[in-house]
């Protein structure tokens, strides 16, 4: 909702329901065509995470509202993105802000919560704290023009692990 405008609402929490609600009649009608895994890309939570936590996480729940079972639910949670390629010091979420979620998303229906972890190595605790949500990690940086090593992808993911 951060890029919709708002000349009749006049209250965030109001306008993310409605939107989630438009939402929820889209992938009711994707899953209804058949599709099993189906992703919300969201934005905003990690850089707004207050209001993430009172209304962004119900308004996700509505956005997958009566969905059928064997629908695998999924949230990409950005944390930012660069203007342009190789812009290193474009504006991040807080890097606690995954921290500050992770209880209240993994309390929630989400099956499946994608992160990014290539550009910013995340707290080795934010991965303990999801016991009922799978944690998917970005590893390949999007915002750089020069081909990873594979080898730098790999001590990601190990270092993950570790």
């Amino acid at each position: 909702m951060d890029t919709t405008a708002d000349a009749h609402y006049g209250d965030p929490g109001a306008l993310a329901r409605d939107l989630a609600d438009a939402l929820n009649f889209e992938i009711r009608a994707l899953a209804a065509a058949g599709c099993r895994h189906i992703q919300i890309d969201e934005p905003l939570f990690a850089r707004e995470a207050d209001n993430a936590l009172a209304f962004g996480i119900e308004c996700l729940e509505r956005c997958f509202h009566g969905i059928p079972e064997g629908v695998t639910q999924i949230m990409h949670m950005c944390c930012g993105y660069p203007g342009q390629l190789d812009e290193a010091d474009y504006p991040k979420a807080d890097p606690g802000s995954y921290l500050q979620l992770a209880d209240a998303l993994d309390r929630s229906s989400i099956h499946q919560i994608s992160i990014e972890h290539a550009h910013r190595a995340n707290d080795g605790a934010l991965f303990e704290m999801f016991g009922n949500t799978a944690l998917i990690l970005g590893v390949v940086d999007i915002a750089v023009s020069r081909v990873e090593a594979v080898e730098e992808i790999v001590d990601r993911l190990r270092h993950a692990l570790r």
